[in-house]
């Protein structure tokens, strides 16, 4: 796709998520939509920032394998199975994003901030046992 096209997907997708209206619910509740729709992106972008943080490197311009998808290809999926792995998160998040858009003002809150504490869990985790550019030895 190269980079043109991923920042224009990316833009067209904040675009829309600006846009996004629900009027059956409250405005201090939908901004939560667009975030949890688009969680699997900010996590992988999060992963890969903090990584290269971590590993002195520039977070903005240094390429690598570092990617959710690339470790779950070093943790001993196929690369099938990491992109349905991916596939699957994102659907999740999706179902947590129309529960957002029907929730009330606690509950909503609540559910975003388990998936945010999900999030961190899932950085620290990979972090910790699958880090970047450390291929698994296979058993």
């Amino acid at each position: 796709m190269g980079d043109t096209g991923s920042l224009f997907l990316g833009f067209l997708l904040a675009a829309l998520g600006i846009k996004l209206r629900f009027p059956s619910n409250v405005p201090w509740i939908t901004w939560l939509v667009p975030l949890c729709v688009l969680a699997l992106p900010i996590f992988d972008t999060s992963l890969v920032f903090v990584s290269r943080l971590r590993r002195g490197k520039s977070p903005l311009t240094t390429p690598g394998k570092d990617h959710l998808s690339h470790r779950l290809v070093a943790f001993g999926l196929t690369r099938r199975e990491a992109v349905l792995t991916c596939y699957l998160i994102g659907g999740a998040c999706g179902l947590v994003a129309v529960y957002i858009a029907q929730s009330r003002f606690p509950d909503g809150y609540i559910t975003a901030g388990l998936l945010a504490l999900a999030g961190v869990a899932g950085i620290i985790w990979f972090e910790r046992y699958c880090p970047a550019g450390v291929p698994r030895k296979s058993d």
